[in-house]
């Protein structure tokens, strides 16, 4: 099965909510499809981009239900680790 983005990233959201690693979130979504973001997804895409794990794509689009691609998950990773 494939994984949205908004998946991927709440995933990884919820993963670190574990270790007490999300604290902080304050600003507001500003993608411009940000009315496609699922609510229950919506605090882990902003935890995601203010950390800089995860950017939008061309016009600053999210892109919440398209599926994730390996270089994009490979990418979020690494911008994870560094």
């Amino acid at each position: 099965k494939e994984i949205s983005r908004q998946e991927i990233v709440t995933l990884i959201y919820n993963y670190l909510k574990t270790k007490g690693e999300t604290e902080g979130i304050e600003n507001e979504l500003s993608f411009t499809d940000k009315d496609d973001i699922s609510d229950w997804a919506a605090d882990a895409v902003k935890f995601a981009s203010q950390k800089g794990y995860v950017n939008g794509k061309d016009n600053n689009i999210f892109d919440p239900k398209g599926n994730t691609k390996r270089a994009e998950l490979a990418q979020i990773l690494y911008n994870m680790f560094k």
